[in-house]
């Protein structure tokens, strides 16, 4: 087995699940030719890149990005700052010649931002890996293998709906609400999501239409109170390559909504639907005669690759944190060539794009290409 060092610049909430993952992954994915194993662990805040190095046994600890980027021992650099710091962090990656960098998303502040890293990690033919771990969920892994498998028949329709409450609370403080340091509001945090997740069911999109709203528009920041410049609302309607149309929402203010996720897919032959609540579930509707109509439940289990290896009892259910452990093992297979690269920096410029033509209120042309983007009206 090769061993790969991994740096991890951010030990805020993500880091701190990306450094569990590492320390599952030996363990879980024993099989693997490459072990990803953190070497050293950065926050701008000292005591908590000690801490996380201390909890998850990471051997060094720093303040200095730059000094995990230009560590010898470093192979992987995994950035899990807020978005602002992801372009820097990643081109000094790629220019030092690091084997792969791994990052969350949003991967850019903004699909030129994103475009600037796709092409650099190309150019360089560096490893790029993005952090939309809900494409693991082995219900979402079927999901997309009864697509493929034309179960459902031509894909028509698809709605995906994220929502939350977690900034319902118009005194939270948190850096997510300012845009110099997030770039954008729920619809760079959770559209990334919803977007990545169509792409992968259901292909690429063509056309966007959408709105954003600010419902709360001032915080608390840093002891004072500060005027709000991320969207809390957005919705948007798409039509995909393959004919499909799409509606889509995130928020993160409705209230009693708790990591609402929800995925359906509607065909010519049948329909499928999952949501985050019931992560283990996969409902599948296939048409068939009246006596046996209706929507019909799988319980993934044992039996679904990946599940089996947290799990291997029928009934045992997976959970939200199980996903970066599959997403840290998808990385491996790719660096020893098992795998194809995705998803990439070209799949988050891709969504960044889709992102960007969001808030114009128009149709907006978004692909193929990416990288063409024009307001149209259909």
């Amino acid at each position: 087995m090769t061993r790969l060092g991994v740096g991890i610049v951010g030990a805020g909430f993500m880091g701190e699940f990306h450094a569990r993952a590492y320390n599952a992954l030996g363990r879980l994915y024993s099989d693997l030719p490459i072990l990803l194993e953190p070497v050293v662990v950065c926050d701008v805040r000292e005591e908590a890149a000690q801490a996380l190095a201390k909890r998850w046994d990471i051997p060094h600890w720093t303040t200095d990005w730059a000094t995990v980027v230009g560590d010898k021992a470093v192979d992987v650099v995994d950035i899990c700052t807020p978005p602002a710091l992801h372009r820097p962090v990643a081109l000094a990656a790629i220019a030092a010649r690091r084997r792969a960098v791994y990052c969350e998303k949003p991967v850019g502040l903004n699909a030129s931002e994103t475009r600037e890293m796709a092409d650099a990690s190309r150019t360089a033919e560096i490893v790029s890996f993005v952090g939309f771990n809900y494409r693991w969920i082995p219900a979402i892994s079927l999901a997309r293998q009864l697509i493929n498998d034309g179960v459902l028949g031509d894909l028509v329709h698809v709605r995906i709906f994220k929502d939350t409450d977690s900034a319902a609370d118009p005194e939270r403080e948190n850096w997510r609400f300012f845009s110099d340091y997030a770039g954008g509001g729920s619809l760079a945090d959770i559209g990334s999501h919803v977007f990545d997740m169509a792409r992968s069911l259901v292909g690429d999109f063509t056309l966007v239409n959408g709105m954003t709203r600010i419902v709360i528009a001032e915080r608390p920041f840093q002891g004072s109170r500060r005027a709000v410049d991320t969207d809390d609302l957005w919705m948007a309607m798409a039509e995909f390559a393959g004919g499909a149309s799409g509606l889509f929402q995130g928020s993160r203010v409705l209230q009693g909504q708790k990591a609402d996720f929800s995925v359906e897919i509607f065909g010519t032959r049948g329909s499928l639907r999952w949501e985050q609540q019931r992560m283990n579930d996969l409902d599948l509707f296939e048409v068939q005669s009246d006596a046996l109509d209706g929507f019909k439940t799988i319980r993934l289990g044992p039996q679904h690759p990946d599940h089996g290896r947290f799990v291997p009892v029928r009934g045992h259910q997976l959970g939200f944190a199980d996903l970066k452990t599959i997403e840290v093992a998808r990385l491996a297979e790719i660096l020893a060539g098992a795998r194809a690269d995705s998803p990439n920096f070209d799949d988050a410029l891709a969504v960044a794009t889709i992102i960007d033509a969001v808030p114009r209120r128009e149709w907006v042309r978004v692909g193929p290409d990416p990288r063409a983007i024009a307001g149209i009206r259909p």
